[in-house]
């Protein structure tokens, strides 16, 4: 999805993407299980680039992303901080919370 204009979104620029895929896939990356301050510290590094180039809320889509990278862990980061998942689970249940009720 590099080019989204109807929703205006900023990409990753090619050496932050590709840092970012080492983040989380590489040898001392997210899905290995370091999901330590370094890693936090360099994905929030990434998103407070998208931040510069004008992103009024980050959408963590990436299912590794949160676990290093979220609005509790950083709470004072400029701008929202959006795990779709968690969007999803929110609307399943706001959707079908009725079928629950006693």
């Amino acid at each position: 999805m590099k080019d989204c204009p109807q929703a205006n979104c900023i990409m990753p620029a090619d050496k932050d993407q590709t840092r970012l895929d080492e983040l989380i896939q590489g040898p001392g990356g997210i899905k290995a299980g370091n999901t330590g301050t370094e890693n936090r510290a360099a994905v929030a590094a990434i998103a407070q680039a998208l931040v510069d180039r004008g992103a009024t809320v980050i959408i963590t889509a990436c299912t590794e992303i949160p676990l290093v990278f979220n609005a509790d862990i950083c709470s004072d980061f400029p701008v929202s901080i959006v795990d779709p998942m968690v969007v999803v689970v929110d609307n399943i249940i706001a959707r079908h919370s009725s079928a629950y009720s006693a």
